[in-house]
């Protein structure tokens, strides 16, 4: 059963292979982009901008959530909680990412 969670350190193993399988392509939502070699201060950080209280300079509150699937990271979605001028044109509310090697095995 899918479920939407908030990042968490026990999946740390599924974000890395996620990670990994993404390679070199462009990251959407942004937060798949940040540095993973200190997992606890990634977490952290994503917590950060979604409570309010370390957004970056021209970024809006947003939280992070994964979609799982037991010990498996699916995806990832970000939904900002409000629009700038930047992103109000190119941005919009909603980021999102689809695991590519996990979603093709996945039966249909």
């Amino acid at each position: 059963m899918y479920q939407l969670i908030l990042p968490t350190a026990k999946l740390k193993a599924s974000y890395d292979a996620y990670i990994s399988e993404l390679g070199s392509e462009e990251r959407y939502p942004f937060p798949l982009d940040f540095d993973h070699s200190d997992f606890a201060a990634m977490l952290a950080r994503i917590e950060g901008i979604r409570n309010g209280t370390q957004v970056p300079d021209g970024f809006v509150q947003s939280s992070t959530y994964w979609m799982v699937d037991g010990d498996e990271i699916i995806g990832c979605t970000n939904i900002r909680h409000r629009l700038n001028a930047q992103i109000e044109h190119c941005g919009g509310h909603i980021g999102l990412c689809i695991r590519p090697l996990l979603a093709r095995s996945r039966p249909q």
